[in-house]
């Protein structure tokens, strides 16, 4: 368990700055920080995976991006985000691939429950619940968020929408 992170980037930062980095973050409690989770593909591509963990009181749950030549890969699965100051998980990428698979995902009581920013951001959604947030879902500057069509937003103060719907195979 992770608590009380303050200053820094957060309580996990992944920074690699050569090679690929392949990440597992599994049964954890990560609270009290600027940015609980941290992706940040400097120098390297990282490929990583979230499984029954929760990120609450933080200022962000979890923050992935893609930046320069390298990009992020993730999935979370079984995991909730709940009562952070402002976003409970943003992807962000102006270029380069910044993808993220959510399976099975709370996301509640955020100012912010998801955000997609940038054209190389993209959020895929199933089984999940976006709820109590002031904003559901959003997207800017051409960030995607797609749904499976087999989830929960409500409740929120604005709930938003999906960029589109992806057929369940």
């Amino acid at each position: 368990h992770i608590r009380n992170c303050n200053g820094g980037s957060g309580g996990i930062d992944i920074t690699p700055s050569s090679g690929a980095a392949r990440v597992s973050i599994n049964d954890s409690y990560i609270t009290g920080s600027s940015r609980a989770i941290r992706i940040n593909p400097a120098g390297a591509n990282v490929f990583y995976s979230i499984e029954r963990t929760l990120l609450e009181y933080n200022s962000t749950g979890l923050f992935a991006s893609g930046s320069g030549n390298f990009s992020s890969r993730g999935v979370m699965r079984n995991s909730t985000s709940s009562i952070n100051g402002y976003f409970g998980i943003q992807i962000t990428s102006p270029t380069r691939s910044a993808t993220l698979l959510l399976s099975d995902v709370t996301l509640q009581a955020n100012f912010s429950g998801l955000q997609a920013n940038g054209a190389g951001a993209a959020v895929y959604v199933e089984r999940s619940r976006i709820v109590q947030n002031s904003t559901g879902v959003s997207t800017t500057s051409s960030g995607k968020i797609f749904s499976h069509g087999n989830n929960s937003v409500v409740d929120n103060s604005t709930n938003g929408t999906f960029t589109g719907p992806v057929p369940l195979q």
